[in-house]
């Protein structure tokens, strides 16, 4: 069994145009091959921490990923995605989600509390009725995404 220094260094260049020293670094044999490497400076346990400083920099904070896991959680709860896809048609007052998706209107205000919370939905009250609709394109850009990517694993 190859151990992690043997296994990159096969992956980087098949016929030794590259290797892993001892050091963890990746060795070219020279500047043009390390330039025209298609990852030249990444090795899992090497030393790259200049390239994993500006991949880092480039990654969105720790706090907005959290915010992102959140708003992706409302896509992952099957009540809530069916709220959206019928908002997505036409925008619908509690009762009309209530019948159309058989649950109760405190049910379904319940989950277009943490739909609106999120974003995702938005409502125009006319006297004692309160209009749902999707908060705007996003939204249905993201169900479009996430329906094309499964209809391509199909």
């Amino acid at each position: 069994m190859l151990d992690a220094r043997e296994r990159a260094s096969e992956q980087l260049g098949a016929g030794g145009e590259a290797r892993v020293g001892d050091s963890g670094q990746t060795e070219w044999p020279d500047a043009a091959a390390a330039a025209t490497a298609p990852y030249p400076h990444f090795v899992c346990g090497g030393s790259v921490s200049e390239k994993l400083q500006e991949l880092a920099a480039a990654m969105p904070s720790a706090e907005i990923l959290g915010d992102l896991a959140d708003l992706y959680k409302n896509f992952g709860d099957s009540t809530r995605l069916s709220i959206l896809s019928a908002l997505r048609v036409n925008e619908l007052c509690v009762s009309d989600l209530a019948e159309l998706l058989s649950m109760t209107p405190s049910a379904i205000s319940h989950q277009l509390r943490s739909l609106r919370d999120h974003n995702l939905i938005r409502y125009r009250r006319e006297g004692k009725t309160v209009t749902y609709s999707l908060a705007d394109e996003h939204v249905e850009l993201m169900i479009d995404m996430g329906l094309e990517h499964l209809m391509e694993l199909e």
